[in-house]
């Protein structure tokens, strides 16, 4: 399941950058190219089918009331946005990566789960426990960002006693992460290139 649904990702990010560069709308119309591409592969992330299945769980004993849907939900926009942080702040100086993390959480407060004053706390303590949850020594087995998601939240004040923790969820979880931080490294590669670009052809 969780092979299939990175695919699926993978495949539509790739379908729907084709589409941006044909001049066709797309997930976010204002902004930067490297800000609107960050915010379409949030949004792609957050919509995903296995998001929505374990946020609508419906056996009795995973079942998330509307408070512990909103706190799954603002958790899981928070660490896509790091993981595209880190993808981006590889590339770009600082006060564009600032400028484009700024960019993908107002969109979040239009268009997502949000919730003010919950969301930048979360999103606080995700800054902090991701760099763990990613860190991983030479023979350290593979990281489970699940657990580290669920400290940011507890970290924040907003615990989260159901959140979901499956091993193919996790792997899920996982992947999803690698791939976006790759897929923003390389928008903000072309980004660069665009930029500069545009600079040889306005002398």
């Amino acid at each position: 399941m969780a092979k299939v649904m990175f695919t699926w990702l993978k495949e539509r990010w790739l379908r729907r950058k084709a589409q941006q560069q044909d001049g066709e709308h797309f997930a976010a119309d204002e902004g930067s190219y490297i800000e609107r591409m960050c915010i379409m592969g949030l949004m792609m992330a957050t919509e995903a089918e296995p998001i929505k299945e374990q946020r609508e769980q419906t056996t009795p004993e995973d079942q998330l009331t509307p408070e512990d849907k909103m706190i799954f939900m603002m958790g899981y926009e928070c660490c896509m946005m790091w993981a595209i942080k880190s993808g981006i702040e590889k590339v770009l100086q600082p006060e564009e990566v600032n400028a484009t993390v700024l960019a993908m959480q107002k969109h979040v407060a239009k268009h997502g789960w949000y919730k003010a004053g919950a969301f930048e706390k979360i999103w606080a303590s995700m800054e902090i426990f991701m760099p763990i949850a990613m860190s991983q020594g030479p023979n350290a087995p593979p990281p489970f960002p699940i657990a580290e998601i669920m400290m940011a939240l507890n970290d924040a004040g907003y615990p989260l006693y159901h959140m979901p923790h499956g091993l193919h969820f996790g792997v899920y979880v996982l992947r999803i992460i690698r791939e976006l931080t790759s897929a923003a490294q390389s928008d903000a590669t072309e980004h660069l290139q665009r930029v500069r670009r545009q600079a040889i052809t306005q002398k």
